[in-house]
């Protein structure tokens, strides 16, 4: 608010009378750090430890969604969430927390006395024994209400995985879950004495028999040298190095996250008073009635909390609308709004009809 600081003169007019930033088009950006450890401080289990625990935290941040939504709405300002990349600020707000609330040490990672750290936005514990599948799976669910940016880190340390194998990550995570980002983040090891690289993190060179070694990864979303972190970013290096294994590992780890749903039903998801979501609801029930067959159409409102949690649960888009799914099982057919040069297409009543013909083996 002081006349003539850098800050305010942003978004005064400038020579030619417009602002050097358009105040009232900017993103506002809301950060955030330490899930993880609040769900843990509330259930007494981390993130990836239950799925009540892991429901608690899509809880916390819907609210926050919802909360920024209204905001927007109130001040005609676009008011986001994000993931802050929060170098510094995962030690700074632990020391903070620790020394107002003592009962903060039950929950905050890394050495307490010299580097505590909050684990970062809404991502799992960096020293999780979790696939690194099961990893992108449930980070992902998030991503959906974080609009700002989301980015889940594939850790590969010392190992260089196959081309197939990063390519079928990839497609996996593509088709598979509501991920926006998935980069992989290799480690690396210069030499300074003969200036050879290697993968990995090395204390010796193998080649000149040097101990002056600079390591390299990333950070957060670029790369960097170790000498220049923080303690509590090398505290988490540490961490995702004691299970670097599970990193490079794409089997199931998380046993209620792969849970078989043996229900047999069709569930639509969209929003009331949109007319294509009606449509959907109203053609689907009709065809199961005319074939004959009792399975229930049940229609989840994505304006209401319950329903953005069992869109979450089975990776169904906050929007566009609607997204069908036609459960029989164990087996699931899925059907999102599809577009034709930037306009939705709209469903004819017969294309229904064919969902629950092929998923029910009727004529």
């Amino acid at each position: 608010d002081t006349d003539g600081s850098p800050l305010r003169s942003l978004g005064l007019p400038s020579d030619d009378g417009t602002p050097y930033v358009d105040l009232n088009k900017a993103t506002y950006i809301m950060g955030l750090i330490g899930l993880n450890e609040v769900v843990q401080y509330l259930t007494g289990k981390e993130l990836h430890e239950s799925k009540d625990a892991y429901e608690t935290g899509l809880q916390i941040i819907d609210r926050m969604y919802q909360k920024v939504n209204s905001l927007r709405a109130e001040f005609k300002l676009k008011i986001t969430l994000e993931e802050t990349p929060a170098e510094s600020a995962t030690q700074k707000l632990a020391k903070g927390d620790m020394a107002r609330f003592p009962e903060a040490r039950k929950v905050v990672k890394g050495d307490l006395k010299r580097a505590p750290y909050y684990t970062n936005s809404i991502h799992l514990n960096p020293g999780a024994n979790i696939s690194i599948l099961d990893r992108i799976e449930l980070q992902s669910k998030f991503h959906d209400m974080i609009e700002s940016g989301s980015i889940i880190h594939v850790y590969c340390g010392e190992s260089q995985i196959p081309a197939e194998s990063i390519g079928a990550l990839v497609e996996k995570t593509y088709r598979n879950t509501r991920a926006s980002q998935v980069t992989v983040s290799p480690e690396f090891t210069h030499c300074n004495g003969c200036h050879t690289n290697y993968f990995g993190f090395k204390d010796k060179c193998g080649k000149c028999g040097s101990t002056d070694m600079t390591k390299r990864t990333k950070i957060v979303g670029y790369f960097s040298n170790l000498p220049g972190w923080n303690d509590s970013q090398l505290e988490i290096s540490k961490a995702r190095e004691a299970v670097a294994q599970h990193y490079a590992d794409f089997t199931p780890q998380v046993p209620w996250l792969h849970e078989k749903d043996s229900s047999k039903k069709v569930m639509v998801f969209g929003k009331e008073g949109c007319a294509m979501c009606e449509e959907a609801k109203n053609s689907l029930t009709k065809a199961l009635k005319e074939k004959g067959m009792e399975i229930p159409v049940e229609f989840y409102d994505l304006s209401k909390p319950e329903a953005r949690l069992v869109a979450a649960r089975w990776n169904v888009p906050l929007d566009p609308i609607p997204t069908v799914l036609v459960k029989n099982n164990g087996t699931m057919g899925r059907y999102e709004l599809e577009f034709k040069r930037g306009k939705p297409v709209h469903r004819k009543e017969v294309e229904y009809y064919k969902m629950v013909e092929g998923a029910y083996a009727v004529k």
